[in-house]
């Protein structure tokens, strides 16, 4: 049986003791955010209205973005 998955397991990180996996659309949302924002690691929910709409995972309280838990 393949591997179906849209995504590089090998890519994905820990944040919070829970698997955060690099897909398509969060690596196009992140890379949009190191575009606008080249020399940050960290962002007010201004910056993130800034680049267009917040995707569902960052709002999420499985990552706890809110909370300042996870940097990418």
């Amino acid at each position: 049986m393949s591997d179906k998955r849209s995504y590089d397991r090998a890519e994905s990180i820990e944040i919070n003791g829970k698997a955060f996996h690099f897909t398509p659309d969060r690596k196009e949302f992140i890379e949009v955010l190191k575009n606008k924002y080249p020399n940050q690691t960290v962002f007010t929910k201004e910056d993130l209205d800034n680049v267009g709409s917040v995707p569902y995972w960052v709002k999420h309280s499985r990552y706890q973005f809110k909370e300042g838990a996870g940097i990418f």
